[in-house]
C-alpha cells in the first residue's frame, strides 16, 4: 500500500492502471467508430426513405399501368393480382375493381365478376356507366349459359 502511494505521488502507474488505461482507450475508440457507423447508416436510411417516398407518389398509377400491361399481354393471373392489391390499398380507385371484374369474366368466373361489381355498386351507385354495362353483360352471359 505504501509503495502504491509513493508511486502515485511520483506519477508512476501500476500495471493494472496501465491496462485499465489501454482498455478505456480501446473502448473510447470503438465508441467513436460505432458512432461514425451509425451516422453513415442514418444518412443511408434517409436517402432510402426519400427514394421510396418519391417512388410511392405515383404508386397508384404505376400499379394500374402494370396491371393493364399484364392484361394486354394475356397474363391474366398477374393482372388480376395487381388489380386485387389495388382494390385493397386504394378501394376508391374504382377502375381497379372494374378491371378485376373484367378479368374474372375472361377467366370464365362470371359470378365472381358479378360479386365484385355488385359490391362496388352497393358502396357507390354513381359510377361510370361502363360498370353497369359490364354487369349487364355478365348477367346476360350467366342467364344464357344457364338456359
Amino acid at each position: 500500500m505504501i509503495r502504491y502511494l509513493i508511486n502515485k505521488a511520483l506519477g508512476k502507474e501500476s500495471s493494472s492502471e496501465i491496462e485499465s488505461t489501454k482498455i478505456a482507450s480501446k473502448i473510447q475508440k470503438n465508441v467513436g467508430n460505432f458512432t461514425e457507423f451509425l451516422l453513415e447508416k442514418k444518412e443511408l436510411a434517409k436517402k432510402e426513405y426519400n427514394s421510396i417516398k418519391e417512388k410511392s407518389k405515383n404508386l397508384v398509377e404505376t400499379n394500374y399501368k402494370l396491371g393493364i400491361s399484364h392484361l394486354e399481354k394475356g397474363n391474366l393471373s398477374d393482372a388480376s393480382f395487381r388489380f386485387f392489391i389495388m382494390t385493397k390499398f386504394w378501394p376508391k380507385f374504382y377502375e381497379a375493381h372494374y378491371q378485376l371484374a373484367y378479368i374474372s369474366m375472361l377467366q370464365n368466373k362470371p359470378l365472381k365478376a358479378q360479386k365484385i361489381l355488385d359490391n362496388l355498386i352497393a358502396q357507390n351507385a354513381e359510377l361510370d356507366p361502363k360498370f353497369y354495362e359490364l354487369l349487364e353483360k355478365i348477367k346476360d352471359n350467366t342467364n344464357s349459359s344457364q338456359s
